[in-house]
């Protein structure tokens, strides 16, 4: 069945809109947010002022979108990727190890989205619904590790899931992207020892003690290792 003039407008405007966050995500690795202009933009893609601004009514709504987009999926696939039937000490390894990750893989979109999020107010609200489930994944999990090993803790088991996930963010935000803090970035040289000390942190904070069990160099049990 052929399609309509509306339809074909409709997929060309979303092909446009695509263009126009793909440069900005290009533009993005190189330049920074205030060195971006919107002569920048356009030539990078080629279009004109008015094929931008009938998308965009600005930059700022540019990069939310972007900011947007990358949080809907950014927690889903750490939630996804966990073996959640793991010894706690296993289930941090992983959760540290998928954060680690995405900013290897991924360091523009990482900075993008970590940047936006604490400026703006839509995507800082989806950014706190797409990572509520996360938070409340590690909170169950301590509960069970806290069960498994008959252990207690004066420290509220919610305000530890929030500290730990949030800690982890700052960290590692602060050594992926501190330019000329040598001795931060340094840290990540190494991911066995970066991740591997992060996730003692974790289990420490957690169950109020060392996991001797795991000291001996046994690696994680990953899902999809």
């Amino acid at each position: 069945m052929p399609t309509t003039p509306k339809k074909r407008q409709s997929v060309k405007g979303a092909r446009t809109r695509r263009l126009i966050k793909d440069a900005f995500i290009v533009l993005y690795g190189r330049l920074s947010w205030a060195e971006i202009t919107l002569d920048e933009i356009l030539k990078a893609t080629g279009l004109t002022v008015g094929a931008f601004y009938f998308h965009f009514s600005s930059k700022d709504e540019l990069i939310e979108e972007i900011a947007v987009e990358t949080c809907k999926g950014y927690h889903t696939v750490i939630i996804d990727e966990i073996n959640w039937d793991c010894d706690f000490f296993e289930i941090a390894h992983q959760i540290i190890h998928h954060y680690y990750q995405s900013y290897i893989r991924n360091p523009v979109l990482s900075r993008l989205m970590y940047s936006v999020v604490f400026r703006r107010s839509t995507a800082h609200a989806v950014w706190l619904e797409s990572r509520k489930p996360l938070r409340e994944k590690i909170e169950q999990s301590i509960h069970g590790a806290l069960s498994d090993h008959s252990a207690q803790t004066p420290v509220d088991v919610a305000f530890t899931s929030h500290l730990l996930l949030s800690s982890l963010e700052d960290f590692l935000f602060a050594v992926f992207m501190s330019k000329g803090n040598t001795e931060l970035s340094s840290l990540a040289s190494g991911p066995d020892f970066f991740i591997r000390q992060q996730a003692i942190i974790w289990y420490r904070s957690a169950l109020g003690k060392d996991p001797t069990h795991k000291l001996a160099g046994r690696t994680p049990n990953r899902k999809n290792a």
